[in-house]
Parts: C-alpha cells; sequence; structure tokens
C-alpha cells in the first residue's frame, strides 16, 4: 500500500511540475538529484562530470516536461535522460576513466586499517571492474547500470531501453555471466 501511495504522490507531483509549478520542480530535484548524480558519477567516474550531467538533466526535464505523456513513467524517463547525458560526456572526454563503480573511496573506508598492499590490491581489482564493464556491449551494460545503480526495476527499465521485461532479464543475466568470465581471476574462479 505504501508504495502505490508514493507512486500515487509522485504521479501528483510529477503532473503539477508539467504544468509548471516551482514548487513541484523543487520537490523532485531534491527527491531525484543524489540517485541521478550516483548514477552519472558511476558512469563518467567524475564528481565534476557527474555535476554537470545532473545539472544538464535537470535543465532537460524542465524544458522537455510536456514531452512526457504519462505521469508514472517520470523515474524511467528521467533515468534514462541521466545515463545518456552520461553517456555522452564519457564519448566527448573519451580520455578520462570511466568508474561505473564508484570512486575508490567506499573501498578505502570499508577498510580503513587495509595496509598499502590490500588498498593497491582493491584498486586494482576496481580498475579491472571498470575495464570488464566498458568492454560490454552497449545493449548489456545499460540494464545492467540502470538495474544496479539507477535502481530501476526491470519494468522500468524495460520502458526505458524498450525492450520486453523478459529481454531485460535476459540481457542483465548475460552482462553479469560477462563481468564473471572477465574478472574470473580476481574471483578465484578458472
Amino acid at each position: 500500500m505504501r508504495d502505490e501511495n508514493e507512486m500515487e504522490e509522485l504521479e501528483s507531483v510529477v503532473e503539477r511540475m508539467q504544468q509548471g509549478d516551482r514548487a513541484a520542480y523543487e520537490v523532485l530535484l531534491d527527491r531525484f538529484q543524489p540517485s541521478v548524480f550516483r548514477l552519472a558519477h558511476r558512469v563518467t567516474g567524475s564528481r565534476e562530470d557527474a555535476w554537470d550531467v545532473v545539472q544538464e538533466v535537470f535543465l532537460c526535464v524542465h524544458r522537455r516536461r510536456e514531452e512526457l505523456r504519462e505521469a508514472s513513467r517520470f523515474r524511467p524517463w528521467l533515468y534514462r535522460m541521466a545515463y545518456c547525458q552520461a553517456v555522452d560526456v564519457v564519448r566527448l572526454r573519451s580520455g578520462k576513466r570511466v568508474d561505473a563503480w564508484g570512486d575508490g573511496e567506499e573501498a578505502h573506508a570499508a577498510a580503513p586499517e587495509a595496509g598499502p598492499s590490500a588498498r593497491a590490491e582493491t584498486n586494482a581489482l576496481a580498475d579491472e571492474m571498470n575495464r570488464a564493464l566498458s568492454a560490454l556491449p552497449e545493449k548489456f551494460r545499460e540494464p545492467l547500470v540502470l538495474a544496479t545503480h539507477g535502481k530501476l526495476s526491470y519494468e522500468e527499465i524495460a520502458g526505458t531501453v524498450g525492450c520486453p521485461v523478459g529481454t531485460v532479464r535476459s540481457r542483465i543475466s548475460a552482462a553479469r555471466q560477462l563481468l564473471k568470465e572477465r574478472l574470473s581471476a580476481w574471483l578465484g574462479n578458472d
């Protein structure tokens, strides 16, 4: 029941935003800015680029608010814009590292007592994970990133990428399998 009430409340806020209600726009900004930032940061690997993506995405939300036909589709619409904008930033700055798993700070924070050797190994694993994720075909990488970092449901991802839910499930499964194979040396699987 709570989820249903939250969806109804979100739809109401989105509808008000579409009618030009600035307060509703700010509610959406406050509610979704952190998750859009996390998604953008995971894709770009840069806090500065992620903030640029957040600003551009919310400007697009404001400018293109009439294009959203159903208020219930706001989350997938927003995350699709964020993902595409972040990918565009990476393509424009192709020399920059793409770190879809974070910036490595969480690993250091999780194990402050770890020595230099352990930190170096953690950083090397993060680098390898980023390379493996970047090497995935886009049709597998996009749904995986939207599921793990965008926190979208399979149904929302299906609407975002334009394919059936079953295809989303199989692509995410295939992406995980490909990552597992590429990281087998790190995971201890031969």
